[in-house]
């Protein structure tokens, strides 16, 4: 009957007899019972420094991880990376799109204070790392044991996962190894990086090789023509480009 005299619009059956209940029960008007509203924003503050500081202790978090760390939703999670701390993954790990005023300070502070292939196979982790860090000492004591025994030089590696390892570190900390502090994306601060690799690179350009053999061969080949003033001057960069840094 009620759909015959109001067609498609009428109310569905069980409604009516919800409502026929409620007016029963005394109930006088027909508005919307109040709602709490529209969720509180989970995009606040403490929510953006919490999914930062998560992010600064391991950049290989996943989303659905982080998610469950600071009990909000995922896409929540992702828009407070992307679009507040200005975040994007690459190779399964999240880095800036540029650094942040905080991560230029710990760089500032980073500079004030300042020929083994791997077999084929072999992953660079942090019991690897840590044995070639035996062989280093090793090779030093052998060809500079008076600047082993006084402690007088300095290890700056990155700061990769192998390299930043407990176990690497409680291993250099024993042995009374001065670990310089490498400040985060900053390739301009690695003698490796604009020194070293660019000049093997240039010995190696335009050539083919038929192995791995004939490519390490190649490589080391490069590095003993290096000059031992190159390396010098290598690292006295370091100094200037700190300088630089800090001005």
């Amino acid at each position: 009957m009620v759909h015959a005299a109001y067609g498609d619009k009428h109310c569905p059956v069980r409604m009516c007899f919800r409502w026929y209940g409620r007016f029963r029960d005394g109930r006088e008007d027909n508005e919307d019972d109040p709602r709490s509203g529209r969720p509180t924003d989970c995009r606040n503050d403490n929510n953006v420094e919490n999914i930062s500081q998560l992010l600064l202790q391991n950049r290989h978090l996943s989303l659905r991880v982080i998610a469950d760390k600071v009990y909000i939703d995922k896409d929540t999670v992702r828009k407070t990376v992307v679009e507040d701390l200005r975040e994007r993954k690459i190779c399964s790990r999240f880095v800036p799109h540029s650094l942040n005023s905080e991560q230029k300070d710990r760089r500032i502070a980073a500079c004030q204070d300042l020929k083994e292939f791997v077999p084929a196979g072999e992953t660079i982790n942090a019991v690897y790392y840590k044995d070639v860090m035996g062989r280093l000492l090793n090779r030093i004591r052998r060809v500079r044991l008076g600047m082993c025994e006084s402690g007088y030089w300095f290890l700056l590696h990155d700061n990769a996962a192998s390299h930043n390892a407990t176990i690497v570190k409680q291993f250099l900390a024993q042995r009374k190894v001065t670990v310089l502090n490498h400040p985060l994306y900053s390739p301009d601060l690695a003698p490796a990086d604009y020194f070293l690799f660019p000049k093997v690179k240039s010995h190696l350009k335009g050539r083919l090789f038929d192995s791995i053999s004939d490519i390490q061969k190649a490589v080391t080949s490069t590095l003993n023509i290096i000059a031992k003033d190159d390396f010098y001057k290598g690292i006295q960069k370091l100094y200037d480009r700190a300088n630089l840094c800090v001005q």
